[in-house]
């Protein structure tokens, strides 16, 4: 049996008035090993690549 997971990444708005507003900017799905030991180190690798292609 698989673990699935689903991880959503918003941007939300810094105003008062807009604070219930949220941005969808991207949606991973995984099908297998979605506990969070296996999600984090996924995450921290994109980070690192995001931050490289950002220099």
């Amino acid at each position: 049996m698989s673990t699935r997971s689903q991880l959503r990444f918003i941007q939300r708005s810094e105003t008062a008035n807009e604070q219930s507003e949220t941005d969808r900017i991207a949606q991973v799905y995984r099908h297998s090993d979605g506990y969070p030991d296996s999600v984090l180190c996924d995450l921290v690798q994109l980070k690192e690549l995001l931050d490289e292609d950002s220099k």
